[in-house]
């Protein structure tokens, strides 16, 4: 599945440096988290929407760089487990995974709607209705 983001919109979400230290010591985190979280993303929106998006709604697609940032932070150190230290310099990004976890579950659920690209509901869970009547009895 191609992903639904692309390392530059990671880099975007924490310093460049952040990921040149992860990629320097784990060859191609990048995009094995954007693979990962694009995966995951796909997953549990499978339930309520086609997969793979196409084209893929910015939504959806910030959401995968932020859990595909979170994991590449993870992946360099524990200091983001400390999320109450006043000078956690990965405060910013553990709020942006929380909200984005929040958004997911919101769309997986249906409490939101992903914007169609074609203005058609893509939604599998809205509920369709069909009017049906017998014929004319009297002309």
């Amino acid at each position: 599945m191609t992903p639904y983001a692309e390392p530059r919109h990671v880099t975007d979400l924490i310093l460049k440096e952040v990921a040149s230290a992860a990629e320097a010591l784990n060859t191609d985190l990048v995009a094995r988290c954007l693979d990962d979280a694009t995966g995951e993303v796909a997953s549990i929106l499978s339930i309520r929407y086609r997969q793979p998006f196409s084209p893929v709604p910015e939504i959806i697609r910030w959401i995968t760089s932020v859990i595909a940032a979170w994991r590449v932070v993870g992946a360099i150190t524990s200091l983001m487990d400390t999320e109450a230290a006043s000078d956690n310099q990965w405060i910013p990004i553990q709020k942006q995974y929380d909200r984005a976890w929040a958004l997911l579950e919101d769309y997986a659920k249906g409490r939101l709607k992903l914007p169609a690209a074609d203005g058609t509901d893509p939604d599998r869970e809205t509920p369709h209705a069909a009017v049906v009547s017998p014929g004319n009895y009297f002309d």
